[in-house]
């Protein structure tokens, strides 16, 4: 269960990706990128990721594989690799790992998924946005609000102090501040899913024998 809110009770899926944020945070940390913001200028310097995919798999992977075997990856280096091409694959990765989640839930669920409300730190980047929309072939609706979960705690706590008296008094609190709509030919996005799965799978149980 979701939420219960009177006699209203809402169900939902819920799907975990280990690493997303903390990914750049790591990049910072070892000195390979100076200023996060830098990062979607940097992505663009490229007309793609030039083959190059990064598994942010540090202490395993979650949703859908659940694997604590699993660990960090960057592949498909080649003499041509730009430091454009380390970046973009880096901003790829959270996007490809959330289309994971999203075709699981899918699949358990029987519904596609065609439009998708985000929020957070990341969400600032205009790049990963169209990125996530090509790859899910979904909207992707960009809050006005980065930090949703407190303002629904917030909404939650008011509406049971009675400070509105319905859902239908607070729906229109959260504005949507930028919708991205998929570009990308489905021959593009089912090669380049494939190649991630590909990446995924060599991350898998790696050093664990002796």
């Amino acid at each position: 269960m979701c939420y219960k809110i009177g006699d209203n009770v809402q169900y939902a899926l819920e799907g975990a990706v280990e690493i997303a944020g903390a990914a750049i945070s790591w990049s910072k940390s070892v000195g390979f990128i100076e200023n996060p913001k830098d990062l979607e200028a940097l992505a663009l310097t490229v007309d793609d990721c030039g083959d190059v995919y990064f598994v942010p798999a540090f202490q395993g992977i979650f949703s859908p594989y659940w694997r604590d075997d699993a660990r960090g990856l960057w592949i498909g280096f080649g003499s041509n690799t730009q430091k454009g091409h380390l970046v973009r694959s880096m901003l790829e990765a959270p996007c490809l790992r959330t289309c994971e989640v999203v075709e699981a839930m899918s699949k358990d669920s029987g519904k596609r998924v065609t439009k998708m409300s985000v929020d957070g730190g990341m969400t600032v980047n205009n790049f990963m946005m169209q990125t996530q929309a090509d790859f899910m072939d979904a909207e992707i609706m960009r809050k006005e609000e980065q930090e949703i979960t407190g303002v629904g705690a917030a909404i939650a706590a008011g509406l049971h102090v009675k400070y509105w008296e319905s859902l239908s008094e607070v729906e229109d609190k959260i504005k949507i501040e930028r919708t991205f709509g998929p570009q990308m030919e489905q021959p593009a996005r089912e090669k380049k899913l494939k190649r991630w799965s590909q990446a995924v799978q060599r991350s898998i149980g790696f050093g664990w024998e002796e």
